[in-house]
């Protein structure tokens, strides 16, 4: 039978198929790497079996949230909130609750940034039970003693006093203040005696809002939960399959591609049949020529 050499205007089709069965072989790869890579529960300290949301530093972006990523330094766990780094003194998943502190307030109230502890309240709510501390810097000479003063240098002025109060207050006569929350009931409990540094060091509770329900699904279905960065979305990452569900051999949401979430078409078999039906009209088409 004689063979016909490929015409020229096929040739760019041809690549063309070529291109798009790598890129589907990559992509399904990418998902399953993600499936196990996201797998891993992120354990630093006393602080273990921690899951998504959150995510370790180490994993992949897709394996939690972009706003909750920890970071194990010495066995301490990291997490940084609107550019204010907090230790995490615990982390209790069924409650979705976290007790942080702050960290450039470890072992001392006299600090080189005074930045007021914020929240990214579209992540995060305190807890109920705490309050704003305010911590007052670079004072002028009070005059009169009153309770809860210390002293700290602070860069452009010689003054070195100190106090807190209660409630959130801008710096007034003093040259800077940072407000921090604490546990109510700890400055009633303690009186006069307590130092700022004890209170602060204990920490609040804040709760998180990203949903979690979603994963318990995606997990009891054999997949593993994600992010979905480009979508700003929970991800359920499937071995061998593409994701964009909420659980693995699920059908597609509404909008979505039944190819990519079908369980039992691949992409790759999906590329190679469309490969095929090409050769199969071309070797066609050589033939009648």
């Amino acid at each position: 039978m004689k063979t016909l050499p490929i015409s020229l205007p096929h040739f760019p089709f041809i690549c063309f198929i070529l291109v798009v069965l790598v890129h589907l072989s990559l992509c399904l790869g990418d998902k399953n790497n993600l499936s196990t890579a996201c797998g891993a529960l992120f354990n630093c300290g006393n602080i273990t079996g921690v899951d998504y949301p959150f995510r370790g530093s180490d994993q992949p972006k897709e394996c939690g949230h972009p706003g909750l990523e920890l970071h194990c330094v010495d066995n301490i766990v990291k997490i940084e909130i609107r550019k204010v780094k907090y230790r995490v003194l615990a982390i209790k998943q069924d409650t979705w609750t976290l007790t942080l502190t702050r960290d450039d307030f470890t072992g001392d109230i006299c600090i080189q940034e005074f930045v007021n502890t914020t929240l990214d309240y579209t992540l995060f709510d305190y807890a109920s039970g705490y309050e704003n501390l305010t911590l007052f810097y670079g004072c002028p000479p009070l005059g009169i003693p009153i309770p809860w003063q210390f002293t700290c240098p602070v860069n452009g002025t010689s003054y070195k006093n100190g106090f807190f109060e209660l409630g959130a207050q801008g710096p007034g006569t003093c040259q800077v203040s940072v407000i921090v929350p604490i546990r109510t009931s700890f400055f009633y409990e303690i009186g006069v005696s307590f130092s700022p540094y004890h209170v602060i060091e204990e920490g609040f509770e804040v709760t998180w809002k990203v949903d979690s329900e979603a994963c318990n699904g995606c997990r009891n279905s054999g997949g593993r939960c994600g992010y979905d960065l480009n979508m700003n979305k929970f991800s359920c990452f499937c071995p061998n399959q593409f994701s964009g569900n909420p659980t693995c051999n699920s059908s597609p949401e509404h909008g979505e591609s039944s190819l990519q979430a079908s369980p039992t078409v691949s992409p790759v078999a999906s590329g190679m049949l469309l490969g095929e039906k090409y050769l199969q009209a071309f070797s066609l088409i050589s033939i009648i020529s």
